[in-house]
């Protein structure tokens, strides 16, 4: 790394946007020893004796001069994603992992057990019902971990929700797609002047339990589209910026990161 860059690497780690091969690329770039992963917070505590710590946290939380950085995904995909995530822990092989899940996620959990994948109609009903103080939070995941703090989720719109996402992604230093990962990887190792991998290892990937939610049937797509409204608003702007070249190739870099590279 360089002599004046920063050594505190921070990921918000979005469940379902392949932030385990991310933690990965990281751990074998600067060593297991040097990388904290899945902390719940993200604090200059967390870095006392690393280089790079990660967590499924709020954008909101992370408290420190860091560089930080996340990655989104197709909110229809991530939203898919995350049920068959859920659900997995119904299969019998998984019975031990689910009873150290707290109560109201075996709840949530338990609920999706008899919850046809391919009825709308039961899907709709799954998420409708799934309670906003669920830690099972899949509606509208990514501008919620982007816009608030943990335990200060307010009830607002979609289109409020995704302007407010919108206009805290100058909090973030690099902000990457999934759909592109080897590309922006590529490119945050760049920027933080370290060795890229050979490879981005596609890592947690799991046999579903059943078949997942079949996002070519239009009932079902229509009816998931309803949950992620504000974070597709979120991921189509990114993906404006990146058309527009205003971005750069490799996702939005914004003005600390430029402030960053002016120390060198």
């Amino acid at each position: 790394m360089a002599k004046n860059r920063p050594a505190k690497i921070a990921f918000m780690h979005i469940p379902k946007t392949g932030g385990i091969s991310i933690v990965d690329a990281f751990q074998r770039a600067l060593g297991e020893a040097h990388c904290l992963a899945f902390s719940d917070v993200i604090t200059d505590k967390q870095f006392e004796d690393k280089q790079f710590v990660s967590g499924h946290v709020y954008l909101g939380d992370i408290d420190g001069d860091f560089f930080k950085f996340t990655f989104l995904r197709d909110p229809l995909k991530q939203l898919v994603s995350h049920l068959s995530w859920i659900d997995r822990y119904n299969d019998p092989t998984n019975a031990d992992a689910l009873r150290l899940l707290p109560p109201s996620v075996q709840q949530g959990v338990l609920t999706l057990k008899d919850v046809d994948f391919g009825s709308a109609k039961e899907v709709d009903r799954y998420l409708r019902e799934l309670p906003d103080s669920s830690d099972l939070r899949v509606r509208n995941l990514q501008t919620e971990l982007i816009s608030f703090k943990r335990g200060m989720v307010q009830p607002i719109n979609s289109r409020a929700l995704a302007q407010l996402a919108i206009s805290r992604l100058g909090n973030l230093d690099f902000l990457g797609l999934c759909e592109s990962m080897t590309e922006d990887m590529q490119a945050a190792f760049d920027l933080l002047n370290i060795p890229f991998p050979e490879k981005i290892n596609r890592l947690n990937v799991y046999e579903f339990r059943r078949t997942p939610v079949d996002l070519r049937d239009d009932a079902m797509r229509s009816t998931l589209e309803r949950y992620v409204e504000a974070d597709q608003r979120l991921y189509d702007h990114v993906l404006s910026r990146r058309n527009q070249g205003t971005a750069g190739t490799f996702g939005e870099i914004v003005s600390r990161v430029k402030r960053l590279l002016k120390r060198e």
